[in-house]
C-alpha cells in the first residue's frame, strides 16, 4: 500500500502515554506494515534495522507489547490487518470488474481472445480505456510520471508567450481575459499583432489614450492605421491670432494672403 488513512484523534487517545521516541518508534513499524502488507519480523534488533532505530530497541519493546501480537508470521498489529485485507479485496474486486469491461469490448475474431489468464490481468491493468476505478487503484507518487496535457495547443504551444504581448502593450486592464483571448488566436495573428503592437504602443505614449487591451484585441486593433503626427510640423511656430483683434493678422508686416498658395500649402482666401 502506498498510503492508508490516518486517524489523529484515534492514535493520541491510545498512544498518549508514549515518550517521542516510542512514539516514532510506532509511526515508523507502523508505516513498515503497510508499504509491505507484511507482519514485522519476531526478532527485535531485526524491527530495529529495519526502521534505522537501532540504538532504540527499548522503545520499539513497549511498542510491541502495547500495540502488537506476536505470531508465527511475526508481530502483527490488528488495525493494520484489517485495513490490509480491506484494500487487497477492494484491488481484487476492481482487478476482476477492469478485466469483465477489457474482455467485453473485445472483437470476437481477436486472434489474441484466447491468451491464458495472466495476460489478461495484464491486459485488464493496462487497459486503454482506463477511467479512473480500474485494477489497483494507487496515488500518485513522486516515482511517477508527471501528467502532461493532451489538449493539442497548449501554452508550451504558443508561438509568442501572452506575457512578451501583455508587457509590450503595458496598460494593465483585465489580464485574465486577455489572456484566454490571446491563446485562443492562431500563431499566425499572433504574429501579426506583435508587427503592429510596437507601433502602437509608441503612438500612443500617454496610456489613458491608449485603448484598454481587450478592446483591442476584440476590435482586431492591429488591423487599423496607425495614426502620428506629420514630421516637421510644429504647431507654435505659426502665430494664433484666436485672442487677437480681429484686424491684427493684416498688421503683421510679414503677412501675405497669397504666402503658400503657389506651393499649394497656404490656406484659401474663403479662410479669412
Amino acid at each position: 500500500m502506498h498510503y492508508y488513512t490516518f486517524h489523529p484523534k484515534d492514535y493520541m487517545s491510545k498512544t498518549g502515554f508514549l515518550e517521542p521516541l516510542e512514539d516514532l518508534a510506532y509511526r515508523r513499524m507502523l508505516d513498515y506494515c503497510y508499504l509491505n502488507e507484511k507482519p514485522l519480523p519476531a526478532d527485535i534488533d531485526e524491527i530495529a534495522l529495519l526502521v534505522s532505530m537501532r540504538s532504540h530497541c527499548d522503545s520499539i519493546a513497549v511498542v510491541l507489547r502495547y500495540f502488537f501480537e506476536l505470531t508465527e508470521d511475526g508481530y502483527i498489529n490488528d488495525r493494520v490487518e484489517k485495513e490490509i485485507e480491506a484494500y487487497q479485496e477492494k484491488s481484487e474486486k476492481a482487478r476482476v470488474s477492469a478485466r469483465a469491461r477489457w474482455d467485453k469490448r473485445k472483437p470476437k475474431t481477436d486472434p489474441k481472445a484466447n491468451k491464458d489468464e495472466a495476460s489478461c490481468e495484464r491486459n485488464a491493468n493496462a487497459s486503454e480505456t482506463h477511467d479512473g476505478r480500474n485494477a489497483n487503484h494507487k496515488p500518485i507518487t513522486n516515482n511517477q510520471e508527471p501528467v502532461t496535457n493532451t489538449n493539442g495547443d497548449d501554452e508550451k504551444a504558443l508561438n509568442i508567450p501572452f506575457e512578451v504581448f501583455w508587457k509590450t502593450y503595458a496598460k494593465s486592464v483585465a489580464k485574465d481575459k486577455c489572456k484566454a483571448k490571446w491563446e485562443s488566436f492562431s500563431n499566425k495573428v499572433r504574429e501579426q499583432i506583435m508587427e503592429h503592437l510596437p507601433a502602437y504602443v509608441a503612438s500612443t505614449p500617454t496610456k489613458k489614450f491608449r485603448k484598454d487591451p481587450m478592446t483591442y484585441l476584440n476590435g482586431k486593433g492591429w488591423l487599423d492605421d496607425i495614426i502620428v503626427d506629420e514630421p516637421g510640423i510644429n504647431q507654435q511656430s505659426k502665430p494664433s491670432y484666436s485672442s487677437m483683434n480681429v484686424n491684427a493678422k493684416y498688421e503683421d508686416p510679414n503677412y501675405d494672403p497669397l504666402d503658400g498658395l503657389a506651393s499649394g500649402t497656404g490656406a484659401p482666401h474663403g479662410n479669412y
